[in-house]
């Protein structure tokens, strides 16, 4: 009855393709054909054991490929902010003796890129049969390739190890027991289940990734004392190419001058010696 039934639904037109994750965040997309949709599965069903069983050790499913149409697609776009580790206060008396730092710039990048499309292992795991094994850890970013509808649930696909070994998770995220390969534009299912450890692992969409540089000193402007009617300065600039090098500028100015700027910092000098400034940081 089951060949008399396959030669039907085979006669009658019915096509045996892969549709999309209907409501699935995954991608959501709609049924192309319900009708087709629902012969499919019918067919799926009431054949799965006996071309598992009495076939061939191996069925094949078709794939829906995302390729260049899914709105998954990565997205290379990131975005990068300079901060700076302190600030000084503006309009307030202040001071610094011989030697110490009036004002400084030290700052650090945070990079934000972003993993739209992308999923990752939840802990480090294995998934393996008697002679195959894939790994994953947490640190891999994995994509999609595309979908696949086997017994009427749809699957994502993944290559974790891009060695022509596939491995399937569910709606949940949770990974299916099985390893597949890629035939003819086709997902090749063993019939020999696979083991996951641990057995809660799971694969989910991936979030942006934040990457800190460490604090890097950019100037800094040193007190340098006063004598002879002359206060002095030293602007020491720590951003010239060459690694643990720096570049120091000397400032002078009259010690009646109250106004005074180095290198766009503007300070006012309420009072000056040769081994202590009161001032004022101007915006």
């Amino acid at each position: 009855m089951k060949k008399i039934f396959l030669t039907i639904l085979s006669l009658a037109g019915v096509t045996y393709s892969a549709q999309c994750f209907a409501g699935w965040t995954f991608a959501p997309r709609r049924f192309a054909n319900d009708v087709s949709a629902k012969a499919h599965t019918l067919v799926e069903r009431d054949n799965d054991n006996y071309w598992l069983n009495n076939i061939r050790f191996y069925r094949t499913y078709p794939i829906n490929f995302y390729g260049n149409k899914t709105p998954q697609k990565v997205s290379d776009s990131s975005s990068l902010q300079t901060v700076t580790t302190r600030e000084y206060p503006y309009d307030m008396a202040v001071a610094a003796n011989y030697g110490q730092r009036m004002y400084d710039s030290e700052t650090y990048s945070v990079q934000q890129k972003s993993t739209e499309g992308m999923y990752a292992p939840q802990s480090d795991g294995v998934i393996f049969t008697t002679n195959k094994e894939i790994h994953l850890t947490q640190d891999m970013s994995l994509e999609p390739i595309g979908e696949v509808k086997i017994s009427g649930e749809y699957y994502l696909i993944f290559e974790p190890e891009h060695n022509g070994q596939l491995i399937l998770i569910d709606q949940t995220g949770q990974i299916m027991p099985m390893i597949g390969y890629l035939y003819n534009n086709e997902f090749l299912a063993s019939k020999d289940k696979a083991q996951v450890s641990p057995r809660d692992l799971t694969i989910a969409p991936q979030k942006d990734k934040q990457f800190t540089t460490d604090p890097q000193m950019q100037f800094e402007i040193v007190y340098d004392g006063a004598r002879n009617n002359v206060m002095s300065f030293q602007y020491i600039d720590h951003r010239t190419p060459a690694v643990g090098s720096t570049y120091t500028q000397r400032f002078s100015f009259p010690t009646g001058q109250d106004i005074i700027n180095i290198n766009g910092v503007r300070f006012k000098i309420l009072h000056a010696d040769e081994n202590h400034v009161e001032y004022v940081l101007l915006k």
